[in-house]
C-alpha cells in the first residue's frame, strides 16, 4: 500500500514537471522567427513565475484522494497539451494566441488569413508524454491497482485545507511579486508582470501562454463591460460638427481622382533636413527633387501622443487624435473607425493594402489596419525575404524593392501603405553604406549618424520612384511621403549639441515633419497651412475627389488645401500658430480629449 502511494505521488510530480517543461518549451519557441525552434533561454524571474502558474492549475488536485489526484492531473495535462498545440499553430499564422476577445471583436481574428494548421516537428514534444501516461493508466486500470479504499487518502477536511492553502499561497506570491516589480521596481524595469506589452510575443515570453490568456481575458471583459458615455459622445459629435468649415470647393478637389495612392511613412524623418547641405552635400537630394513636382506642406507638426509610429498609423488612416495615458494601438486595438480612409477608398473601388517588414502584431499594427481601418490586404514579415539587415531591421533598399513587387500584383486603382526602417534610432548604418563625407567628430555623433541614415534612405526612395516609372505605374500614381514622428531631436537632443557642426539650422527641436504629395509632371507648390498627421486623410481624400459626406462625421482632421484656420495642436496641448479666434483656440485645446472620448467609447463601432 505504501509503495503504491509513493508511486502515485511520484507520478503526480512527474506529470507536473513535464507540464512545466512543455510550458517553458512554448516560451522558448517565441525566440525563433517562426516559432519552430527553441532559440532563447528565459531568465530566472520568468522561470519562477511560470513554475507558480503551472502549480496553480495543478493545485486543485489536492482536493481529491489519490485516484482523483492522478485523474485530475492527467486531464489537466491533456487539456494543457492540446491548448499549447492550438496556440502555437495560431501563433505561426497570426503572431498571437487564441484570444477571448475574438468572441466579441471578430474582426481581429486571423487578420492575415493564413491556415490555422501549422505543425512543426518540435510540436511532438507537447504531446509525447500523453501516450505513455495513457498506457500506464490503462495498465493500472487493468490490474486493479488504480483505485481508492477507505484507508487511502487524507480526510476531506485536510484535503480542503491543503488545497485552499496552496492556491492562496500562489495568489499571494503573484500579488507580492507584482508589487515588487511594478511598485518597488525590483530589477530596474527589467521584468514585467501583468503589464501592457508592445507585442504578443513579448508578453508570452514574460507571462507564458496561460498568463497571456488570463490577462487577455481580463482586459477583454473590462472592455466588454464598459458602457458608452452618452454625455461624452454628444460632446464629441458637436466638436466634429464644429470642425467642418463647410467651404466651397477649389481647384484641388478631385485633382488626382482615380489615381493609385502610395503612402510612404518615413521613420523618424524631421523637416529640418530638407533642402539642407552638410559639408556642401545635400542630405535629402531625392526629396528635394521630388518636391519640385509635389504639393509640399511647410508647416506640419508631429501630433503623436502616447505612442510613436503606431500613433501615426492611426492619425493618418483614421484622422484621429490618440490617447496620452497609454499607447492607443496596444490598449484599444478593438476600436473600429467606420470612416477610416482605407475603408472609404474600398467603397470607391480601390484595392487597399498595408505592409510592414515586421512581425504582424508588433504594436498590434496588423489588427489595427485590418479591423480598425478596413484594409483588404496585409503583408507582414513572413511575406518578405530578410536578405539585408541594416540597423533596426530590413534595409530600406530591400523594403522598397520588395514593396514594389507586391504593389504590382494589386488591381488598380490601389492604395498601398508601407513604412521605412533604416532611419530608426540610434541610426546604426553599416560603414559601407555611408556616403556623406563628414568630419570625424560629426560622423561619430548621433547627428552625423542621423544624416548618414537619412541620406541612405533618401537614396533608396529615389531608386524606388525610378523603378515605379520603369514599371509604368508612376504616370497614374501619387506618392504621399511624410515623417512618422521626430527623430534625432526627439530622442537624442542632449547628445547632439556638441557635434562640431557650424551654424544653428540643425539645433532647434521644432516638431516639424515633412509632408508632400508627389505626382509626376505636377508643377510643385508650397502650402503653408498649419497642420499635423490628423489632417493628411481629409487632404488626400479631397485630392482624390472623395465626397466628404462619406467621412466628415468620422474624422478630426481638416483639409489643408481648403481651410481658413491658422493654427494646429500637438502633444501636451501646445498650440502651434495663431488661432484666429478664441473659439478656434478652445476648439484646438479640446482636440485630444475628444479623441479620447471617441476611442474609449468605441464611438463609431
Amino acid at each position: 500500500m505504501k509503495n503504491r502511494i509513493k508511486m502515485n505521488i511520484a507520478c503526480l510530480w512527474l506529470i507536473f514537471f513535464v507540464a512545466f517543461l512543455k510550458n517553458m518549451l512554448f516560451i522558448g519557441l517565441m525566440y525563433s522567427s517562426n516559432a519552430d525552434s527553441v532559440r532563447g533561454i528565459s531568465n530566472w524571474f520568468v522561470i519562477m513565475v511560470q513554475l507558480f502558474i503551472i502549480a496553480l492549475i495543478f493545485a486543485p488536485a489536492l482536493f481529491f484522494r489519490n485516484k482523483g489526484k492522478i485523474l485530475y492531473c492527467i486531464i489537466i495535462d491533456t487539456i494543457f497539451s492540446i491548448l499549447l498545440i492550438l496556440d502555437i499553430w495560431y501563433y505561426r499564422a497570426s503572431w498571437t494566441l487564441y484570444s477571448f476577445k475574438y468572441l466579441f471583436f471578430d474582426g481581429m481574428f486571423n487578420v492575415f488569413n493564413r491556415s490555422l494548421i501549422n505543425p512543426c516537428p518540435v510540436d511532438l514534444l507537447f504531446i509525447i508524454d500523453l501516450p505513455v501516461i495513457y498506457f500506464i493508466l490503462y495498465k493500472k486500470l487493468k490490474n486493479g491497482s488504480f483505485k481508492d479504499n477507505e484507508n487511502t487518502g487524507r480526510p476531506v477536511v485536510i484535503r480542503i485545507i491543503e488545497g485552499v492553502t496552496a492556491i492562496a499561497l500562489i495568489i499571494v506570491f503573484f500579488v507580492v511579486t507584482q508589487y515588487e516589480v511594478e511598485v518597488k521596481q525590483v530589477g530596474n524595469g527589467k521584468y514585467n508582470l501583468a503589464d501592457t506589452y508592445w507585442s504578443p510575443h513579448a508578453e508570452i515570453k514574460e507571462m507564458g501562454p496561460l498568463g497571456f490568456h488570463f490577462l487577455e481575458a481580463r482586459k477583454t471583459m473590462s472592455k466588454v463591460s464598459r458602457k458608452q458615455n452618452k454625455t461624452e459622445i454628444a460632446k464629441a459629435e458637436q466638436w466634429i460638427k464644429d470642425n467642418d468649415e463647410n467651404l466651397p470647393d477649389n481647384k484641388y478637389f478631385g485633382m488626382f481622382k482615380g489615381k493609385n495612392v502610395i503612402f510612404l511613412q518615413l521613420e523618424s524623418y524631421e523637416a529640418f533636413v530638407l533642402n539642407q547641405k552638410v559639408n556642401g552635400q545635400e542630405i535629402t537630394p531625392t526629396l528635394n527633387k521630388l518636391m519640385k513636382n509635389s504639393i509640399n506642406f511647410t508647416n506640419i507638426y508631429e501630433q503623436n501622443n502616447g505612442g510613436n509610429s503606431i500613433d501615426c498609423d492611426i492619425m493618418v488612416n483614421a484622422s484621429m487624435y490618440t490617447l496620452g495615458q497609454s499607447i492607443t494601438g496596444l490598449t484599444n486595438e478593438e476600436v473600429v473607425f467606420k470612416g477610416a480612409l482605407p475603408r472609404i477608398l474600398g467603397k470607391y473601388g480601390y484595392t487597399t493594402a498595408a505592409t510592414k517588414a515586421e512581425k504582424g502584431l508588433d504594436w498590434n499594427w496588423g489588427e489595427l489596419h485590418k479591423n480598425a481601418f478596413g484594409v483588404q490586404n496585409l503583408w507582414d514579415e513572413k511575406t518578405y525575404k530578410i536578405d539585408e539587415l541594416v540597423g533596426f531591421g530590413l534595409s530600406d533598399k530591400s523594403v522598397f524593392n520588395q514593396f514594389r513587387q507586391k504593389i504590382k500584383t494589386l488591381k488598380q486603382p490601389f492604395s498601398a501603405f508601407t513604412v521605412t526602417l533604416t532611419t530608426h534610432g540610434p541610426f546604426d548604418l553599416n560603414e559601407e553604406l555611408k556616403e556623406l563625407n563628414l568630419s570625424k567628430k560629426l560622423d561619430e555623433n548621433l547627428l552625423g549618424k542621423y544624416f548618414q541614415a537619412i541620406h541612405y534612405s533618401d537614396k533608396q526612395l529615389g531608386k524606388f520612384v525610378e523603378n515605379l516609372d520603369k514599371d509604368g505605374l508612376l504616370d497614374n500614381t501619387v506618392i504621399v511621403m511624410y515623417g512618422d514622428h521626430g527623430g534625432v531631436h526627439k530622442y537624442y537632443n542632449d547628445k547632439i549639441q556638441d557635434c562640431g557642426l557650424e551654424g544653428d539650422w540643425w539645433k532647434p527641436y521644432d516638431h516639424k515633419i515633412p509632408f508632400m504629395i508627389y505626382s509626376k509632371g505636377f508643377e510643385g507648390v508650397n502650402i503653408d497651412s498649419y497642420g499635423g498627421q490628423t489632417d493628411f486623410y481629409p487632404t488626400i481624400a479631397y485630392l482624390l475627389g472623395i465626397d466628404k459626406s462619406e467621412y466628415q462625421n468620422y474624422i478630426m482632421g481638416r483639409n489643408l488645401l481648403n481651410t481658413k484656420r491658422t493654427a494646429t495642436i500637438i502633444k501636451n496641448n501646445e498650440i502651434i500658430g495663431t488661432p484666429s479666434s478664441e473659439a478656434e483656440k478652445n476648439h484646438l485645446l479640446n482636440a485630444y480629449d475628444i479623441g479620447r472620448i471617441i476611442i474609449e467609447n468605441n464611438m463609431f463601432k
